[in-house]
């Protein structure tokens, strides 16, 4: 049983009429004498007397009657108040750079939709670059990278307490020797995301303070080329962690959504 059905119910009661019935609602006769038959089908009962000069009601008809108009006004009122709330839900634009999803938890989207069924949310993946811009223009209340952020009125909040890894493929690291000196770090080239942001993830500051130059390779802007390049057999810097804290992310959009 559908909501056209019902309506339709009733103006064909009303009107005594399926031709006039199914003019009122752009159907065809045939549609609409099909409808009230399956209707008749599931009820298990004769709600209209066909006859060469219309419809009568039928006792079963009159009694059913008030039942499906209030059925309809109720349908219409749960209508209007799902439109009302849904009109007052925020929508939230989160900017997630390149590399971030593969270390979110399989459940993160999950669990903030869930969180704040109030809030639309709106996941946008960007390069790390683009990220800033998008916070620092506003357009986003915050954004989640892969690293720290190193830019005026912009602040950063560390998620994850992970050191730094380097991913490598297994038949590499098969051969990798237990003991990895500053010369043999000096010598591996590196995947960074770019030169032009700080998507290295402190690996250059890292390698600054040891007195080294990384020997690195930022012709690439999209994580998951570095990815398929790691896997080609090439080393690449990437975090490794699945632990962000939810919490942290929650009350981010928590603030965010308050009024001011």
């Amino acid at each position: 049983m559908t909501s056209d059905q019902l309506e339709w119910f009733c103006c064909a009661y009303e009107s005594g009429s399926f031709a006039r019935a199914a003019k009122q609602h752009f159907v065809s006769r045939q549609a609409f004498g099909k409808a009230i038959r399956a209707l008749e089908s599931e009820l298990r009962c004769t709600l209209f007397v066909r006859g060469e000069t219309g419809v009568e009601p039928t006792p079963v008809a009159h009694a059913v009657y008030p039942l499906a108009k209030r059925c309809l006004s109720d349908l219409a009122h749960l209508k209007k108040e799902s439109e009302r709330v849904s009109s007052q839900r925020k929508t939230m634009r989160m900017a997630l750079s390149d590399g971030v999803v593969e270390l979110l938890p399989a459940d993160f989207f999950d669990r903030i939709e869930e969180r704040f069924p109030s809030v639309e949310f709106v996941f946008e993946k960007h390069f790390f670059a683009s990220s800033l811009d998008l916070l620092s223009s506003g357009e986003v209340p915050f954004a989640i990278t892969p690293g720290p952020v190193d830019r005026p009125g912009l602040d950063s909040v560390s998620l994850t307490s992970e050191p730094l890894f380097v991913a490598v493929p297994k038949r590499i690291m098969d051969r990798v020797p237990s003991r990895f000196s500053l010369e043999d770090l000096a010598k591996l080239p590196l995947f960074c995301l770019d030169d032009a942001t700080p998507g290295d993830l402190g690996c250059r500051s890292l390698c600054a303070s040891l007195g080294i130059e990384m020997n690195r390779i930022t012709q690439y802007r999209d994580y998951e080329v570095i990815l398929r390049k790691v896997n080609a057999g090439r080393p690449g810097v990437r975090p490794r962690s699945r632990k962000l804290v939810f919490a942290v992310v929650a009350g981010c959009v928590a603030r965010a959504v308050s009024p001011r």
